[in-house]
């Protein structure tokens, strides 16, 4: 099970919707929320450093600023990270960006409105991973996030909860199972028996469908592997 730290760069989060309402999508026992703040002595720091790395995922999430975090954040992070890279604190490790702004997605490109896309203007945190010897995640971003549908935010908390918590993959596997360990998580904690059979009837379904998508992949790869010796 993936720990993931999630680091809030808002100045003020509890008056943003958009934090808000993420840290309620967040609430998973492998997920712990850090507001990040400047008012820390040098042992804060060290204590800081050392709790970040009991976990395996770190991800920086904050409102775009004028293309880059909020200043405050800035400050936070040249504190926690100096010197880092001396000693591999955080080597191995995966780092991830939540970014949330007020234009259009597709603004970001070349022709339109930003000019750039979102990973050029995040390159610095690129670098800063790989500085660091982490594994820089791709980025999650969230558009206008006040003009979201009911049924656009539902599927937001999902995305974002298996950002937090899935396997660095996007294949079809991968998402199948961190489906099927949330439903098995639910099922523990459902009271009502025919809640509970329901959940136990999706999580079957989705392992069958899973064994079959595993032997189709089986038997594409001996055909391929026959293939190249014809």
């Amino acid at each position: 099970m993936i720990k993931t730290i999630v680091i809030v760069g808002h100045p003020s989060p509890a008056d943003s919707g958009c934090q808000q309402f993420l840290r309620e999508s967040a609430q998973l026992e492998q997920v712990e929320y850090y507001i990040a703040t400047n008012q820390m002595d040098y042992q804060q720091v060290k204590r800081v450093q050392e709790h970040l790395v009991e976990f395996d995922r770190i991800i920086f999430q904050f409102p775009m600023y004028w293309y880059s975090v909020p200043g405050h954040f800035k400050m936070w992070i040249d504190t926690v990270f100096e010197n880092s890279e001396r000693n591999n604190l955080f080597s191995g490790k995966e780092f991830g960006l939540v970014i949330n702004y007020g234009v259009k997605s597709s603004d970001f490109q070349a022709g339109r409105k930003e000019r750039y896309t979102l990973s050029e203007l995040c390159r610095p945190f690129e670098s800063f991973a790989n500085k660091l010897g982490m594994i820089f995640l791709p980025i999650f971003s969230i558009s206008q996030f006040y003009y979201l549908t009911s049924s656009e935010m539902k599927r937001l908390a999902v995305d974002y909860q298996q950002y937090l918590t899935k396997k660095n993959s996007n294949d079809f596997l991968s998402k199948e199972v961190w489906i099927q360990q949330r439903l098995n998580l639910f099922a523990v904690q459902e009271k009502d028996d025919k809640r509970l059979r329901i959940f136990k009837h999706i999580v079957d379904h989705i392992a069958s469908n899973r064994d079959q998508l595993s032997s189709l992949e089986e038997s594409l790869t001996w055909i391929k592997e026959e293939s190249s010796y014809e």
